[in-house]
C-alpha cells in the first residue's frame, strides 16, 4: 500500500479525512478479513483466527502482483512446514528435553535461510517457522496421529482461505499495479547520463525498481520474460553510481579518469539496451537465463546471533511449559515463540519493541471491550460481520497513511482480532477475552526478554561488518582468489544493499567513499588479472614489487606484447588501481565505527 507522507506527522493521520484510495484500501481489508473468517467458521475449521491473520498480512500489500507474490510465499512456507511438523510429532514428542531442544534447533535452522534470502523470499521461511511451531506445539495437545493430520489439514485450509479472499478482495477494489510503477521508474532511470549520475540522486530509485521487479513480473508476462535481464541491468546501474562517485572523489590522472568514465558509460549503455529490449517487445534477451544469486548480504555473525536467540528462547519456553504441566498459558507460549522466530530476522526490531507493547495494550483492550459489550447485542453472524469488516476498514485506511506508525496499526489489528476469541466463539464466556488480552501481554514480555537475553547487534556494528566484508572481497579479487567478475559483482552488491537497508544510520560520507573505492579497485583488479595471469602475475604481485603506478607501468611496458593482448588497456587499468590504492591509504585512517 502506498504511504501518504503528508499525514505522518504527529497523530494527525487519525483524522477521518479519507481519499478514494484509502476508502478502497479499507473496503479491501474489510472484505478480506470478514469473508475468510466467516467462511472458516462456516466450514468449522479449527482456527479461524489463522485464516484472518493470513488475510491481514497478505492484503496489506495492496498491489495485485504483491498480493499474489505474498500469497504464494505464504502457501509455500505452510507446505514446507508440514513435513517438519510431522517429523517433530513422530520423533520428538515423547521426551520433553528432546522435543524442546529439537523444535528450537529446527526453528533456529530455518532462521539461517530466512536471513540469507532476498526480502520477497525471506517471507517464505518466516511463515515456515511460525507454522512449524504451531503444528509442533499443537502436536502435544492431540490424542492420536489422526487428530494431528486433521490439525495439519486445517492449517493448510485456513491459509488457503486467507489467500483466496485476499486475492478476490484485492481484485475487486481497484488495486495498485506494480507494473505501472515499474515502468515509471524505468523510464525515469533512462534520464541517467554520465553527468547526472554524479549527483548520487538515483540510488534510491534503482533500489526501489529492484524491489518492484518481483511483483511486476507476476502482473506482466512481458516483464517476467525480461526480469533477469532487468535485474542484472539495474544492478549494473547501481554499480555505475559507485564508479562515478569514485571517479569524482579521487584526484585521478586524465588516463584513469577516462578509463572510469568509459566503464560508467558502458554500464549505463547496458541498462538502456535492456530497457529498449523490454519496450520493443523483442524475443527474450540472451541474459534472461542469468540470475543474480538470491542470497542477501547478511553477515554470518548476524545470522548466528539471531539463530542463537531463537534457539535459547524457544528451548527455555518449551521446557518451562512442559514441566509446568501445560497450565501456564499455552497460547502465550505459542505466540511468543512465533514472534521471536519472525522478528529475529528483522534488523533493527529492538526499536519497535515499544510500538509492539503499545499495540498489544491498545489492540487487546479494544478487542476485550468489543467482545464483552457487543457479543450478545445482536446475532453472532451479524456481530462478526460488522466488527470484522469495521476492523478491516479502519486498519486498511490507517495503514495507507500511518507512515512510521504502521507497526502500531498492524500489531494492534492482530491483537484486536486475537482478543475477540475467534477460535472459541462456540464456548464463549466473558473471561475468555480477558484471558486472551492477558496472553498478549505475556507474549510481549516474552519477546522483550528474548531480545534482552541475546541483544541484536547495533547498526554501527552491522555497518562495520559490511564495510570489512567489502574490503575482504576486494582483497580476494586482488589476489585472484575470486576469478569471475560476475561473482565479485554479486558479493559486493550484496554488501552495498545491506548498508542501504540500515534505516536511521548514516555511515558518513568518507566511509561511503571508502566502500565505492574498494569496489572499483576490485573491478579493476579482476580486469587486470585476466591479462596478468597469462604471464604468471596478478595485482597482488604488482603491489608487492612496486610502490608507485609509474614503476608498475614501466615494468608492464617491457613485457612481451605477443603474450598480452591490448597492453595499453592493461597499463591504464593497473595505473588507475594504484592511484585508487594510494588514495585509499588516507581513508583507512578514518576512525572505525564503534
Amino acid at each position: 500500500m502506498a504511504l501518504s507522507p503528508s499525514k505522518t506527522s504527529s497523530w494527525r493521520w487519525l483524522i477521518p479525512d479519507f481519499t478514494n484510495v484509502e476508502i478502497m484500501a479499507g473496503i479491501r481489508m474489510g472484505l478480506a478479513l470478514s469473508g475468510c473468517t466467516l467462511t472458516a467458521m462456516y466450514l468449522d475449521l479449527e482456527s479461524p483466527a489463522w485464516a484472518t491473520t493470513t488475510a491481514l498480512l497478505i492484503t496489506l500489500v495492496g498491489s495485485f502482483g504483491g498480493v499474489i507474490d505474498r500469497g504464494l510465499s505464504r502457501l509455500k512456507g505452510t507446505i514446507l512446514a508440514v513435513p517438519l511438523g510431522i517429523l517433530a510429532y513422530n520423533y520428538l514428542i515423547n521426551d520433553p528435553w528432546l522435543f524442546s531442544f529439537g523444535v528450537a534447533f529446527i526453528t533456529a535452522a530455518l532462521i539461517l535461510p530466512s536471513l540469507l534470502r532476498k526480502n520477497n523470499e525471506r517471507y517464505i521461511f518466516n511463515v515456515t517457522c511460525s507454522t512449524f511451531i504451531l503444528i509442533a506445539i499443537n502436536g502435544l495437545l492431540v490424542s492420536d496421529s489422526q487428530d494431528m493430520l486433521q490439525t495439519i489439514a486445517n492449517r493448510v485450509s485456513e491459509v488457503s482461505l486467507g489467500i483466496l479472499f485476499s486475492f478476490f478482495a484485492t481484485l475487486g477494489t481497484k488495486p495498485n499495479y506494480e507494473v505501472k510503477k515499474l515502468y515509471a521508474q524505468l523510464e525515469k532511470l533512462m534520464k541517467i547520463t554520465k553527468e547526472t549520475i554524479k549527483d548520487n540522486r538515483y540510488q534510491l530509485d534503482i533500489l526501489q525498481a529492484l524491489e518492484t521487479l518481483v511483483p511486476a513480473s507476476i502482473e506482466s508476462v512481458k516483464i517476467g520474460f525480461h526480469a533477469n535481464s532487468l535485474e542484472l541491468a539495474l544492478s549494473k546501474l547501481l554499480l555505475a553510481t559507485e564508479l562515478s562517485d569514485t571517479a569524482n572523489t579521487v584526484p585521478l590522472s586524465a588516463t584513469s579518469q577516462l578509463l572510469l568514465d568509459e566503464k560508467v558509460e558502458r554500464l549505463i549503455k547496458d541498462y538502456r539496451v535492456a530497457y529498449k529490449q523490454l519496450m520493443s517487445s523483442r524475443k527474450i534477451p540472451k541474459t534472461s537465463n542469468r540470475r543474480l544469486k538470491s542470497l542477501t548480504p547478511t553477515n554470518w555473525q548476524i545470522v548466528i546471533i539471531a539463530a542463537s536467540r531463537v534457539f535459547w528462547v524457544l528451548s527455555l519456553s518449551l521446557l518451562y511449559w512442559y514441566f509446568s504441566g501445560f497450565q501456564s498459558a499455552p497460547a502465550a507460549l505459542l505466540l511468543g515463540c512465533i514472534f521471536i522466530s519472525i522478528f529475529s530476522t528483522q534488523i533493527g526490531f529492538t526499536k519497535q519493541l515499544k510500538n509492539f507493547l503499545i499495540a498489544a495494550i491498545l489492540g487487546s483492550s479494544l478487542g476485550f471491550l468489543f467482545a464483552n459489550s457487543l457479543f450478545l447485542a445482536i446475532p453472532i453472524w451479524q456481530w462478526l460481520l460488522l466488527v470484522l469488516f469495521g476492523a478491516g476498514f479502519v486498519s486498511g485506511v490507517l495503514l495507507t497513511r500511518a507512515g512510521p506508525k504502521t507497526p502500531i496499526i498492524l500489531f494492534g489489528t492482530v491483537f484486536f482480532l486475537s482478543a475477540l476469541g475467534l477460535n472459541n466463539l462456540a464456548v464463549f464466556d466473558p473471561i475468555t477475552s480477558f484471558n486472551n488480552a492477558l496472553v498478549h501481554l505475556i507474549t510481549a514480555l516474552q519477546l522483550w526478554l528474548g531480545f534482552m537475553l541475546i541483544p541484536e547487534p547495533s547498526q554501527e556494528y552491522i555497518a562495520r561488518l559490511s564495510i570489512e566484508s567489502i574490503q575482504k572481497n576486494t582483497a580476494k579479487a586482488v589476489h585472484y582468489k575470486i576469478v569471475k567478475p560476475s561473482k565479485y559483482f554479486v558479493v559486493q552488491m550484496q554488501r552495498r544493499l545491506q548498508i542501504s537497508q540500515l534505516q536511521g544510520f548514516n555511515i558518513d560520507q568518507k566511509r561511503k567513499q571508502l566502500c565505492n573505492i574498494e569496489t572499483t579497485k576490485g573491478i579493476l583488479a579482476l580486469r587486470a588479472n585476466e591479462k596478468l595471469v597469462t604471464v604468471g602475475l596478478n595485482m597482488a604481485n604488482l603491489l608487492e614489487q612496486f610502490d608507485s603506478s609509474e614503476k608498475a607501468a614501466e615494468y608492464l611496458q617491457q613485457l612481451d606484447n605477443a603474450r598480452i593482448c591490448d597492453k595499453d588497456q592493461l597499463v591504464a587499468t593497473v595505473v588507475c588501481f594504484f592511484e585508487l590504492h594510494q588514495w585509499r591509504q588516507e581513508l583507512v585512517a578514518v576512525k572505525p565505527i564503534s
